[in-house]
């Protein structure tokens, strides 16, 4: 049986690139407004409008901050927001068309990081969420570390043994998504859809095979695990282990 090595001195400080953002939001020109802008920034988006799509967000993704408008069909954001920290505390920004102060202060009192009152400048917005993600992960002086592997994201650099790893692209992208996932499995088409702009109808299986056989005989073949019949995971182990 494979066992994954206790992972030491690991911290993980992400930059945007490296952050996941989940919108809730039942405004469709508002919410893929908001993902075109964030992505534009670097961040990672997924979107959902309810309780049912969030949680099968949260089933497969590790979500660093939360959007939720508060005015929403069914459950509103107060109620999604308290189920979601009951399970994890993840930081959050609350969107109302509303601005009564009784609102604002039961957002507050749920422990969200910030209340924005629609319409809003997209400019500010960017910067709140900027400044969030550096009070709650600690953007500068990021690295993480795993095993033999220094990972610099501000720099986009990876070493490993102290030596300088160079990685395409694709190589660093698919790397960030495990990074992202650790000990998490993957399924082949999540890291497609991950890795590849969806105009790339060329991307398939083959394609991420080749390149994570790259990246794996150049960072080690012990990181990335290979889940038969599903698709991949990252998690340090035994170098002696099969690949």
């Amino acid at each position: 049986m494979q066992q994954v090595s206790q992972i030491k001195n690991m911290e993980i400080l992400k930059e945007a690139g490296m952050y996941k953002l989940l919108i809730v939001e039942d405004d469709k020109v508002l919410k893929f407004g908001l993902k075109k802008c964030l992505e534009e920034e670097g961040y990672s988006v997924a979107v959902s409008e309810n309780y049912i799509e969030v949680s099968g967000v949260l089933k497969s993704e590790t979500v660093d901050l939360v959007i939720l408008d508060v005015n929403l069909p069914g459950k509103d954001g107060f109620e999604i927001y308290r189920q979601m920290v009951s399970v994890r505390k993840i930081p959050a920004i609350f969107l109302t068309a509303r601005d009564e102060e009784d609102d604002i202060v039961k957002g507050f009192d749920l422990g969200a990081e910030d209340y924005i009152t629609k319409p809003f400048s997209i400019n500010v917005f960017l910067k709140k969420i900027a400044a969030i993600m550096r009070r709650c992960y600690g953007k500068e002086g990021s690295v993480i570390v795993q095993g033999d592997l220094t990972v610099y994201p501000d720099e986009r650099k990876v070493l490993k043994k102290n030596a300088q790893v160079n990685l395409s692209p694709t190589e660093y992208k698919i790397l960030e998504v495990f990074l992202r996932n650790i000990n998490r499995v993957l399924t082949k088409d999540a890291l497609i859809e991950s890795i590849w702009d969806k105009s790339v109808n060329w991307s398939d299986e083959s394609a991420l095979a080749v390149n994570i056989n790259r990246l794996r005989n150049k960072i080690g073949h012990q990181y990335i695990q290979t889940v038969f019949g599903v698709g991949y995971m990252w998690g340090v182990k035994d170098e002696t282990d099969e690949c």
